[in-house]
């Protein structure tokens, strides 16, 4: 696992999940579950820390981010 930054690009709260942008411009989506703030408290154009991990849901082996906190 690797710790990253980025920002919040998209949310969507009935869903509740969105899509953050890391520094190097790659776009990884994250889950209200997997969220250490509260997800309401969350907006677009946040900054966050996170941890990056190979998503177990997908057969594509995607990343996703968990543990996502503000900064």
């Amino acid at each position: 696992m690797e710790i990253a930054n980025g920002i919040i690009i998209s949310l969507h709260a009935k869903k509740r999940f969105g899509w953050i942008r890391q520094a190097n411009g790659t776009d990884l989506f994250f889950h209200a579950l997997s969220c250490l703030e509260p997800f309401k408290n969350l907006r677009e154009g946040m900054a966050v820390q996170f941890m990056v991990v190979e998503s177990k849901e997908r057969k594509d082996a995607k990343k996703k981010a968990i543990a996502v906190v503000v900064v």
